[in-house]
């Protein structure tokens, strides 16, 4: 498929869409929001880091027609102490806080609704894209610049309460709004890190069905096959299936998770294929619960499995520190969650080995503490620890975000 994106752009196409509907029963919905972050990393090696920034957004959703919509998001991210943002920098010479500055349009779309088609949904341009658990395909959006796709979506509801998703991506936008460097080395774990904060053109496929027909089980298989066309070697082929079981009674609650996925890495030399496998378990009684969680991201010929489009920052720790190295990562954590309206608490803690000599590569603690004054105020306050095995260095990481409307 020809990439007709940067020729015509997506603004042509809403406007040439709009140009040829019928106008009535015009509507608009304008929502501001924002997120003021203070954040600060103290590695034991390395130069530390520390930024101010804030996000402000204006999002404004327009129906006009049955069938038509369309959704227009500007953001803005400033951020202050920028000499020490630009100082703390790790091997890649990348800030340690990614919040860039920047003005980026977060949502350009025109969407379609068939008439009778039961809800299905069609959105073309700019978009995110947020499937299951977010582990392999997700927005980022801690980061105050999330990750954005231009892209082709398909949702269409099956059964009662069932769908399939397609989307055809054609460029992925970073969260540290830069393009993308060729100049990092081919084939290092570093490298590919960072090549997946910045921006990419892409020639993607992206599918996914979900059987949600019973009471307590749902069911998922996906294909992802993601050709970028920037950095090859970030390229996979990713076929998987998702079970989820939810039971929630008088007093006990509890879900369990497995997800298992095989990886062709089609832009490496001899196409590794190495695979992933979770198991998520948590129970709960009243207003805490304890869950344990079990995850493997595998190697192949000293090739890891790669998450390029992942919400990363959800699994393996606030800090980033024990990132799937290429020889494979092993993360078994333990969590405790304490929910008392306005408040809850998160306390997880991670031990990390790789996949292929079970070597300790260290462990991290992490506590996320939630303040919810009214339905559009929040404050969050993060904190983790990573506490570096054999020759991994320590590091500890501290958040502070006050969100409005998010």
């Amino acid at each position: 498929m020809k990439h007709f994106y940067p020729r015509c752009g997506i603004g042509g196409l809403l406007l040439l869409c709009l140009n040829s509907m019928v106008w009535a029963d015009v509507s608009h919905d304008f929502e501001p929001s924002a997120r003021f972050r203070l954040g600060y990393v103290d590695p034991e090696t390395g130069p530390h880091g520390r930024a101010a920034s804030v996000l402000l957004r204006g999002h404004l959703s327009s129906q006009w027609h049955a069938q038509w919509h369309t959704e227009v998001a500007l953001d803005h991210i400033a951020r202050g102490w920028s000499g020490y943002h630009n100082a703390g920098t790790d091997s890649t010479e990348r800030p340690v806080i990614p919040d860039p500055r920047a003005t980026p349009f977060s949502r350009l779309l025109i969407g379609y609704r068939p008439a009778g088609a039961n809800h299905a949904l069609v959105h073309l341009g700019r978009q995110t894209l947020d499937y299951d658990n977010q582990r392999l395909i997700g927005s980022d959006d801690f980061w105050q610049n999330e990750r954005t796709v231009d892209a082709l979506s398909v949702r269409v509801p099956l059964g009662s309460g069932s769908r399939m998703d397609y989307a055809y991506v054609f460029r992925t936008r970073g969260i540290d709004n830069q393009p993308v460097e060729n100049s990092y080395p081919p084939n290092s774990y570093a490298s590919d890190y960072r090549l997946a904060l910045s921006s990419h053109r892409h020639d993607s496929h992206l599918a996914r069905l979900e059987w949600n027909e019973w009471d307590y089980m749902q069911l998922v298989g996906y294909g992802y096959r993601q050709d970028n066309r920037d950095s090859p070697q970030l390229s996979n082929d990713t076929l998987g299936a998702r079970y989820r079981f939810t039971y929630r009674g008088p007093r006990l609650r509890y879900r369990a998770e497995l997800d298992s996925a095989q990886q062709t890495l089609t832009g490496r030399p001899g196409r590794p294929r190495p695979s992933y496998r979770a198991l998520d378990f948590t129970a709960g009684v009243g207003r805490l619960d304890i869950g344990v969680r079990h995850e493997h991201l595998g190697s192949d010929e000293g090739n890891r499995f790669l998450t390029p489009l992942g919400s990363n920052y959800r699994f393996q720790g606030l800090t980033g520190q024990a990132m799937a190295t290429e020889a494979g990562l092993r993360d078994n954590s333990l969590a405790l969650s304490w929910r008392h309206h306005p408040w809850r608490m998160d306390l997880r803690h991670h031990w990390f080995t790789d996949t292929t000599d079970g070597q300790r590569l260290g462990q991290e603690v992490n506590l996320d503490l939630q303040f919810r004054m009214t339905r559009r105020h929040q404050i969050n306050i993060r904190y983790g620890r990573f506490s570096g095995a054999n020759e991994s260095a320590d590091e500890q990481r501290f958040y502070v975000d006050y969100s409005f409307n998010r």
